[in-house]
Formats: structure tokens, C-alpha cells, sequence
């Protein structure tokens, strides 16, 4: 089992089916047992990822990153 940390985006809005198994961390706990953030994101299983909330995610990150020290390092890796 990992201990690293993990950035969980999680829809806001769920439906019947995801509200039945909605827990904090969508079971990722029992895979991993470093620290996880979750950032609600305002919209559903269809919407997350649309181009509103694919921005609020890219600041999320890139904000994480930045705190981590690794944003020079990824941006930087990315490029090679």
C-alpha cells in the first residue's frame, strides 16, 4: 500500500447512483495511506470536467505544485 499524497477532485452535484457510494475520499483511502486532499469541484460525473472546471482544476494544481516545490521541476520535465 503507497503513502503518498493524493489531489482528489470530487463533483459537487451527484447523482441517485454516485450518492449511495459518495464517501470522503471515494475509497482511495484503502489504497493509499498518505494524506489526501479533496477539492470539491461545483458540478456532476458529466460536467467536472468541462472547460470552467478544467481551469479551477489547472489552478489547483498548479497551486499544489508551487507549495510542493515541484512546479519548476514539472513544467521543466514536461518540456524535455
Amino acid at each position: 500500500m503507497d503513502n503518498q499524497e493524493i489531489v482528489l477532485f470530487k463533483a459537487i452535484q451527484l447523482s441517485e447512483d454516485y450518492k449511495i457510494i459518495n464517501h470522503p475520499t471515494n475509497g482511495w483511502d484503502d489504497y493509499n495511506k498518505g494524506n489526501i486532499v479533496c477539492h470539491e469541484i461545483d458540478g456532476n460525473h458529466d460536467t467536472i470536467l468541462d472547460n470552467k472546471n478544467s481551469k479551477t482544476m489547472l489552478y489547483i494544481i498548479n497551486n499544489y505544485l508551487i507549495q510542493k516545490g515541484l512546479f519548476n521541476e514539472t513544467i521543466k520535465k514536461g518540456s524535455d
